[in-house]
């Protein structure tokens, strides 16, 4: 049990704090909004070089020199959200703040998934069990009043904040990662006011997508419906309100059998494979859908219940879903934004909605919803307009960087890498279909653009560690659909080629990767961002041996790619707030970044951001070529690219 002490009041605290210089803090809020919820309590721990003491209030105000004065060090667990309270509640952003979660994802990455709650990281580290169910009582509370055993729950977690925060001290610089996670701690008020302003939507245009979204996904259940009577499936369907009857999993399962696609289950894998190695060809003439559904799949219905399951998907997910996370305040949606949310390779990611996997324009198109783009639905604040700059071709051009390959880096800076190699893999098979090379005039139109779209997935399935299996599975069906089919044989053979024959460096380097992390267990970005295996898992089998060898060779890669766009994302919110620039980071997708800034600010300030993220890249690699890290921003007053 903790004996803390009251503070009462800006003089009282003062004098509490006066000597010390990291403190541990933890809020106790009636719920997960600052919008709508408050602050209960307010808990602090803190070492005063005899002993570890505690303090609490229910009065922000009481505190708010702590939270703005630089001399004193804030540390919190999961700090990105105390941050946007206090925020909320004092106008400003604590600062400097530590977070002991990402210190936890910086030092464990690779090793440990979803692990990183309070209850988790103390399990771990001390084993003792906190009773994280005492937190159930502060939801929705109307009282301010807080029980002395929930007042000595809020002060544990201060208490074992400070103390996770001790022993991680000296971990980071054991594991020489001092320095990557000070680049995580320079984001975390960044990411807390991206998610604290959130982003407006056109609210009128996602209203008018629902119905139309309904309206498709009706049509296309029709026709599986039609389907199942004309090919004696069955010969009654009972209807619903609606005059139409969706068939349940079991059902299509049984449809798809009858009409010979043999299957066990709508496993989208198993589907791609069986459709890649069969030819639709026999499927009668009377059953050809009205709806030609997505283009994954050459079998028409496949194509149909593919097309059935994605724009559930989408109606679900982003149109309804969207249109329930609009806030009731401030009409804006508020993503979350997880800065090693890709704990791995430190990569962003995002929920609620998942910005990293907005559905593309090629996918709405083949589902006829593109006037209803998921991505242009947002937009910019009156007077205002967005900035979208992205690094092009990233990967790849990291991937040069590493292995230093000349054809690569010459291929990337002064020629067109997907056309070719497309040629050099698949020139002999382009001339027959086609009846001439692909050359950069024609690269981008009709067919050649078809193959050239699939070599570019070919470069960057390499490039992630993906085997000739998996590229087998996802370009197969296209060069079946355009009369050029290809084996796993084929597809293996492109992976060792594109590694050991066109740029032979990258073979070496991805060799040098899976290496170092079969033997020495890490793998490190170009940042010194780290990787671990559990050597245990590691030979525990051969299929996890390989596992690691191709996440050892994609480790590099995506956390280089990860720092880069952090250390842009600093520099352009420095700028910012050096020059008061009326414009503030809303949102990063990938390697993308997205600013809302003001309309008459926007040109120049394209600019800046062009050199941030440029510089951003040559701090990382000062001998590469700059010409490999290309970015031209674009100035929209919605998200489109």
């Amino acid at each position: 049990m903790f004996t803390p002490i009251y503070l009462a009041n800006e003089t009282v605290a003062r004098a509490v704090f006066q000597h010390a210089r990291c403190i541990a803090f933890d809020l106790e809020t009636t719920g997960l909004d600052p919008y709508l919820d408050r602050i209960l309590v307010i808990t602090f721990a803190w070492h005063d070089g005899y002993q570890y003491r505690t303090a609490y209030t229910t009065d922000i105000r009481t505190v708010q020199f702590l939270f703005t004065d630089p001399t004193y060090r804030k540390i919190a667990h999961h700090a990105k959200f105390d941050c946007k309270f206090v925020y909320h509640a004092i106008g400003a952003y604590p600062t400097p703040v530590d977070c002991t979660m990402i210190r936890e994802q910086v030092l464990f990455a690779g090793l440990l998934e979803h692990v990183f709650g309070l209850e988790d990281c103390v399990q771990r580290r001390f084993g003792v069990t906190l009773d994280k169910s005492i937190r159930l009582g502060f939801i929705g509370r109307d009282c301010d009043d807080v029980t002395d055993v929930e007042l000595q729950y809020a002060l544990t977690d201060a208490y074992y904040t400070l103390r996770l925060y001790e022993i991680q001290e000296p971990e980071l610089d054991a594991k020489e990662l001092r320095h990557v996670y000070d680049l995580e701690a320079a984001l975390i008020p960044i990411v807390a006011h991206m998610e604290y302003e959130g982003i407006a939507i056109d609210r009128e245009r996602l209203e008018a997508a629902i119905p139309h979204a309904y309206h498709m996904l009706h049509r296309v259940q029709f026709d599986i419906q039609r389907i199942a009577i004309v090919s004696g499936f069955s010969s009654k369907i009972v209807l619903d309100a609606d005059g139409f009857y969706a068939l349940r999993p079991s059902d299509t399962v049984r449809l798809l059998q009858y009409c010979g696609v043999h299957v066990q289950n709508l496993d989208r894998r198993h589907l791609i494979e069986w459709d890649t190695i069969n030819d639709d060809t026999d499927f009668p003439e009377e059953l050809q859908p009205n709806e030609q559904g997505t283009h994954a799949f050459t079998h028409p219905l496949l194509r149909l219940i593919d097309a059935e399951k994605a724009l559930s998907k989408l109606i679900g997910t982003y149109y309804e879903g969207l249109r329930d996370r609009i806030h009731p305040r401030t009409h804006r949606i508020h993503p979350q934004f997880h800065q090693c949310g890709a704990t791995a390779t430190g990569r962003f990611s995002s929920t609620d909605p998942n910005f990293q996997n907005l559905p593309n324009m090629d996918k709405l198109q083949a589902l006829q919803l593109q006037d209803y783009d998921v991505r242009s639905l947002f937009i910019a604040a009156p007077d205002y307009t967005f900035i979208i700059a992205d690094y092009s071709g990233i990967e790849l051009a990291i991937l040069a960087a590493l292995s230093n390959d000349p054809t690569l880096i010459e291929q990337i800076t002064n020629g067109d890498i997907h056309t070719f190699v497309a040629m050099s893999l698949f020139g002999d098979a382009i001339v027959q279909r086609l009846g001439e090379p692909m050359t950069s005039a024609n690269a981008k139109k009709g067919l050649y653009k078809v193959i050239r779209d699939q070599f570019k997935r070919v470069s960057y399935a390499t490039c992630y560690g993906s085997t000739g299996y998996n590229i087998f599975r996802v370009c197969g069906p296209v060069f079946h659909t355009i009369h050029m089919p290809i084996t796993k044989e084929i597809a293996d053979t492109w992976v060792h080629r594109w590694k050991f024959e066109l740029f032979p460096q990258t073979g070496a380097f991805f060799e040098r990767m899976a290496k170092s992390a079969t033997t020495q267990y890490e793998t490190s970005s170009v940042y010194g961002r780290k990787r671990f295996w559990s050597p245990e898992r590691v030979r525990s089998s051969t299929r996890a041996f390989h596992a690691a060898e191709r996440e050892g060779m994609n480790q590099p890669i995506q956390s280089s790619s990860a720092d880069m766009m952090k250390h842009a994302m600093v520099r352009i919110h420095r700028f910012i707030t050096e020059h008061i620039i009326p414009a503030r980071i809303v949102a990063t997708i990938h390697d993308e970044v997205v600013i809302e800034v003001h309309q008459q600010e926007a040109d120049r300030f394209a600019d800046v951001v062009k050199t941030c993220m440029e510089q951003a890249a040559c701090d990382l690699f000062p001998n590469a070529p700059r010409a490999l890290f290309k970015v031209e921003p674009k100035i929209s007053p919605r998200y489109d690219k």
